[in-house]
């Protein structure tokens, strides 16, 4: 957050912020953040020309972001393999092999070291979904973050979803809340559906 005032104020002073009619961002995916519950509504009140930092004192429920570079789960990646291989194989079921820096990894390890913490949590979003819930002061939920945009047929398809553009939405919706469904029946340690 500090990072992000220090660039506001950096453009404020470079260039005519009037005229910026359109803001890009991208991130580091590998990397998580972790919003406290009552973060929405800190965002939602959010006053555009004051600094980030004191105005979100308290928003997050994990002091630090692990990124690509965290290599402490070892453990979870295992975990996760030995699950996978009852569904499918890992690589079937996420297009690749569990690495230390998966998020899943990140956030199972940290759950279990820290539940106090973890029951805190409002929402766990990656970086660049961080970045844009600054620029849109909160705004940035599933209609502006999408999970993945290619799956390679990995997934079973959606039978309610309508295909092609216009049902994209719809499919998008789809996909994250049987992401969402699955990964918490994981969780709570029921199965998933192959």
């Amino acid at each position: 957050v500090a990072a992000m005032d220090a660039l506001w104020d950096r453009i404020a002073k470079k260039w005519p912020v009037d005229r910026i009619v359109a803001l890009s961002a991208a991130g580091q995916q590998h990397a998580s953040v972790y919003w406290a519950q009552g973060a929405t509504d800190l965002l939602r009140h959010v006053e555009a020309h004051a600094p980030l930092r004191p105005q979100l004192a308290g928003a997050f429920s994990r002091a630090i972001v692990p990124n690509w570079q965290d290599a402490t789960t070892l453990d979870e990646c295992a975990e996760l393999m030995r699950w996978a291989d009852t569904t499918g194989g890992m690589c079937e079921v996420t297009g690749s092999m569990a690495h230390t820096r998966f998020t899943a990894a990140q956030i199972l390890r940290w759950r279990r070291r820290h539940p106090e913490q973890y029951a805190r949590t409002e929402r766990i979003a990656l970086v660049s979904n961080f970045v844009t819930t600054l620029l849109l002061a909160g705004g940035a939920d599933a209609r502006s973050f999408q999970p993945m945009n290619v799956n390679f047929g990995l997934f079973p398809p959606l039978d309610e979803a309508r295909g092609g553009r216009r049902g994209r939405k719809d499919r998008y919706r789809g996909y994250t809340d049987r992401a969402k469904a699955d990964f918490t029946a994981w969780l709570t340690g029921g199965t998933v559906p192959a």
